[in-house]
């Protein structure tokens, strides 16, 4: 129970994350505590404020056509596979509202890398997000079904001696997972027949497939019934089930460790790819699941309010609540010259 609690308040705590808009800088994290996740998660859909393994980054802000004073800007994200196994990654945009919608998937194969904009990921024109990604190692795997002897009733062929109207065959039907109904499947013949010999598979449809296979083989006779129906083995008892591969298909295994970047031009020919059109291009790197659960304290080295040689500068601080619930912040400025105290704090 300790550790539960401990990693439930450091992911309230440590789920707030920094960015600058006007002139992004990198930011450096102080330690909160020893220890950190476990290295590997298996797979899940949930909302990625659940998530604070290395499968898993966060961009806490991405912008399309965002004016916060320099003009239009957009923000792209590139998201690489940093393993040596192929991969698949999942991209949520947040609301800001303790809401996540899954934007796209993609796959990735092993180092790879892929690009996104503010756009593809549906952000909307004039307004920027929160995004969290999460990635998997993906691999083939077999599909399997149910087969199953059924028993299926037809009518006795003419002639064939006997005061009964009806015949039990014994065939064969395929579940699936999901399915509430099994689908045909070939059946193992009893007796010789037309086109097929005794202990061969035989494909059928319908029931009336059924019914011109038990005609076939008894045409002509006047004594007792041939039955051809084997079900699965033949033995009689049309009570047996086995499984089979029916297909093959891709199954998502444990966490895959990725890493990302997000790019931002102002004011461009092309946005968010950069020209020499530019206003000004910036960027800065996501933050690592694992960094979001251990650290709770970020700092960006220059937030400006002055004016200089290239004009004048007015920062904005985005912050971003990763986590599933409402936390608290206290942003404190230092001054340039003088860390010894916060100028303000708010």
């Amino acid at each position: 129970m300790r550790r539960s609690s401990r990693l439930f308040r450091m992911m309230g705590a440590a789920a707030l994350l920094i960015s600058m808009l006007a002139a992004i800088s990198p930011v450096a994290a102080q330690q909160d505590s020893p220890g950190g996740p476990t290295t590997d998660y298996p797979f899940q859909n949930a909302p990625p404020s659940f998530s604070w393994g290395s499968n898993v980054i966060f961009y806490p802000w991405v912008a399309n056509d965002d004016n916060f004073g320099l003009g239009d800007a957009d923000t792209s994200i590139s998201v690489q596979n940093l393993q040596d196994r192929d991969g698949q990654i999942w991209i949520y945009v947040g609301n800001g509202n303790n809401g996540w919608t899954l934007a796209t998937t993609a796959a990735l194969s092993a180092y790879a890398a892929k690009t996104f904009t503010a756009s593809q990921l549906g952000i909307a024109s004039g307004d920027g997000a929160p995004v969290a990604v999460r990635g998997y190692t993906t691999g083939v795997t077999d599909i399997t079904a149910n087969l199953i002897e059924t028993e299926v009733i037809l009518s006795k062929p003419a002639g064939v001696e006997g005061d009964f109207t009806q015949v039990l065959a014994c065939v064969v039907n395929i579940h699936t997972a999901g399915a509430t109904t099994g689908q045909p499947a070939p059946f193992m013949a009893a007796t010789d027949g037309p086109g097929f010999s005794a202990g061969e598979w035989v494909e059928w449809e319908t029931q009336a497939d059924l019914q011109a296979i038990l005609e076939a083989v008894n045409a002509g006779n006047v004594g007792a019934l041939v039955n051809p129906f084997g079900g699965l083995n033949a033995d009689g008892d049309c009570l047996d089930a086995t499984t089979t591969v029916v297909g093959q298909g891709t199954m998502f295994f444990n966490s895959l460790t990725i890493g990302g970047v997000a790019k931002m031009a102002v004011q461009g020919e092309n946005l968010p790819y950069t020209t020499t059109a530019d206003v000004a291009v910036s960027g800065y790197n996501a933050l690592n699941g694992a960094e979001v659960l251990r650290f709770n304290n970020w700092y960006l080295p220059i937030v400006q309010t002055n004016c200089g040689p290239g004009g004048c500068w007015d920062s904005m601080i985005r912050v971003a609540n990763l986590a599933d619930l409402n936390s608290a912040v206290t942003i404190r400025f230092f001054p340039a010259d003088d860390g010894s105290g916060s100028l303000a704090s708010g």
